[in-house]
């Protein structure tokens, strides 16, 4: 899923959830993760609470939608890897037979 669309969606849970997060907040989330790798989880968490959390009251919730949000996306991608990876297998299998 390119970053773009992750990042939308996060913002879209975010708000959902109550917390104020304006058109500026949001383009300094999307230039912060440019330069941090996804990979990086603990430093793109603080990366985007700090460009989109205001407050300490909200970074409980901040938090607790990024653990979730993003723990479903890595699985996605799980799922698609293997799925590829299977069809890969099994059009090779075709192949050499």
């Amino acid at each position: 899923m390119p970053v773009l669309d992750l990042m939308s969606g996060f913002i879209v849970e975010l708000r959902s959830a109550g917390l104020p997060v304006s058109l500026t907040e949001n383009l300094d989330a999307m230039e912060a993760v440019k330069v941090i790798p996804i990979e990086d989880r603990d430093a793109f968490k603080y990366a985007l609470g700090a460009t989109l959390v205001k407050n300490n009251a909200h970074w409980r919730v901040f938090e607790t939608i990024f653990e979730v949000y993003f723990l479903e996306c890595i699985e996605q991608q799980k799922s698609i890897g293997h799925e590829i990876v299977s069809q890969i297998e099994n059009s090779t299998k075709y192949f050499n037979e």
